[in-house]
């Protein structure tokens, strides 16, 4: 689908679609202020690497043991900016972590919603009343289609401010923290897509500058399929649910279910069951 193409598709979903949408070559070439939402080890790897290019870093929590665990800072070695970044210091920068949404977010102008996909979802319902005319929402991890699912929570929230959402597949390093540090190994390219689609390139270029390896897609349809698990997860999903099994209501006390309720299975051959389910086999292997 073209980047025209999916403009129109979101046409109306966020303010400025509907009425003169800020154009690109008026979006800022850099930034400066950073909130990070979550302060498990992915949370702290991108407030760490955003504060090494001299940002302004907030790290919310909601959980008080993330917040103790990085007080006496946040250690990077291996590939990337090594060194031990302090966390709430009286004196000199460092990252303030707090556990009020509210005060994380005053003044930000890029938001990362961190950890895995149930904690992002979280997020993109409390944030719509709180989000800013300008501001970049970033999802480090968002995987197949997780811009659409951001806008339509935010939009199932009420969001106004005319903000862009960004799409990153995955992380600029492999991470651990196997002792006192997070050790970095570089992962590689990492295809972005935005919405609007046409901010693509002015936000991903200003990204790159806090994080490494970043790549313009033309939409965000081009980086929910750049990695290709689009091509497994959403075939998987449609047909190990629906399509494998029973249609129609659980039949109680013993009944036995109608063969013509079981429609979207007899569709599909023997041959084309075990290919879906060698498939969902194989990404449990991988994923394990």
């Amino acid at each position: 689908m073209s980047s025209d193409a999916t403009s129109a598709l979101f046409q109306g979903c966020i303010k400025g679609a509907s009425t003169v949408e800020n154009p690109e070559n008026n979006l800022p070439a850099t930034y400066s202020k950073v909130a990070v939402l979550g302060g498990a080890l992915d949370g702290q790897l991108v407030a760490a690497l955003c504060f090494a290019e001299g940002c302004q870093v907030s790290l919310f929590s909601a959980y008080a043991a993330e917040l103790e665990s990085i007080q006496s800072g946040i250690a990077l070695q291996g590939d990337g900016p090594v060194g031990n970044y302090h966390v709430n210091q009286q004196r000199g920068p460092s990252i303030n972590a707090v556990a009020a949404l509210d005060a994380c977010l005053s003044g930000s102008e890029v938001i990362f919603l961190t950890g895995p996909i149930h904690k992002q979802r979280t997020y993109a319902m409390v944030l719509a009343d709180h989000l800013s005319d300008g501001q970049v929402l970033i999802l480090p991890n968002a995987r197949t289609f997780g811009a659409f699912e951001a806008l339509s929570l935010l939009k199932l929230g009420g969001v106004t401010a005319d903000i862009t959402i960004v799409e990153m597949q995955g992380m600029p390093y492999w991470y651990d923290k196997p002792q006192n540090a997070i050790e970095l190994e570089v992962a590689g390219s990492v295809p972005c897509g935005c919405i609007p689609a046409k901010r693509t390139q002015t936000v991903v270029a200003a990204l790159s500058a806090l994080l490494p390896g970043l790549t313009a897609c033309s939409n965000v349809l081009q980086s929910s399929f750049g990695d290709c698990s689009g091509v497994v997860d959403v075939p998987a999903l449609l047909l190990a649910g629906p399509a494998l099994k029973p249609g129609g209501k659980p039949v109680p006390m013993g009944g036995v279910p109608l063969a013509e309720n079981n429609t979207f299975s007899n569709m599909i051959g023997e041959q084309q069951k075990v290919v879906i389910e060698s498939l969902l086999n194989e990404r449990s292997q991988v994923a394990a």
